[in-house]
């Protein structure tokens, strides 16, 4: 039995794809139209997995929004209102932020990516820290505007 092998993660959006995604942004085109260039992509991703001979076919991520968002994406109480991560390789990803639910629910986190692969150097605990406190603070500041 050979070695098993399956595709993870995304695979680079046709230019035809990204361009939709943009314009549905700015109110350039329609839902509708959207979803025929993502299935367009779907459709041509898919075919191009099969010619690979993968045992596996993905979908290569070409609609979700970003890695970071889109398990919830697509939720009528969330909108594309928070941060944007820039990452080098010119794709930015924002975040999204709720628009409407039980305040109940609401609640921080931090990043918990101060130190990743174990790297001890290119952020100070001085700095982890301090970004802790921004939070702590953040979200004190947060439940006096909600009064909760």
């Amino acid at each position: 039995m050979p070695l098993p092998t399956e595709p993870i993660g995304s695979i680079p959006r046709p230019t035809e794809l990204l361009a939709a995604m943009s314009a549905y942004t700015t109110g350039g085109i329609s839902r509708e139209q959207l979803h025929a260039s993502e299935n367009a992509a779907l459709r041509e991703t898919s075919a191009r997995f099969e010619r690979t001979g993968s045992p596996v076919i993905s979908d290569g991520e070409q609609t979700k929004p970003s890695f970071a968002t889109y398990s919830p994406s697509g939720l009528s109480n969330l909108a594309a209102a928070g941060v944007v991560i820039p990452f080098a390789d010119g794709h930015p990803r924002q975040l999204t932020t709720l628009t409407a639910g039980p305040v109940e629910s609401l609640g921080t986190t931090d990043d918990c990516g101060f130190s990743p692969f174990a790297d001890e150097t290119s952020t100070t605990r001085d700095t982890a820290f301090a970004k802790v406190k921004s939070r702590v603070e953040g979200t004190l500041m947060a439940s006096n505007i909600l009064k909760v």
